[in-house]
């Protein structure tokens, strides 16, 4: 129980970390965490996949983190290069940060659960 609410301890800090990142989107972060819970819940999905839903959802957009500011802030349009820099970074660090949360899963990590 003491990993399980500091996974969600450390969840909710990254999510603020990266709402500061981008003060535009509000809290885009925590409002599709809850959407997707509430979604999966909908679907009669397990409770076990509900939980894991609930667990990471709120970090789809950490790989905002890694993007510079002149090109996550930019009022204008991106160039071809701009685009490619948010390509590669926001996937690279999301993912990065990702495993590294969902291995502090009490579960020990999320796992592919089918429906039922």
């Amino acid at each position: 129980m003491m990993l399980k609410n500091m996974s969600a301890e450390l969840i909710d800090r990254l999510t603020v970390v990266a709402e500061f990142r981008d003060t535009g989107t509000g809290f885009h972060n925590s409002r599709m965490g809850r959407y997707a819970k509430v979604m999966s819940q909908a679907l009669s999905m397990p409770e076990a996949f509900v939980e894991a839903v609930n667990f990471a959802s709120p970090l789809h957009d950490i790989g905002k983190v890694g993007i510079p500011d002149t090109i996550l802030l930019k009022p204008a349009t991106l160039t071809e290069a701009e685009t490619e820099i948010i390509k590669k970074t926001y996937l690279h660090r999301g993912t990065g940060a990702l495993r590294i949360v969902l291995s502090l899963h009490p579960d020990g990590g999320i796992h592919r659960i089918e429906p039922s």
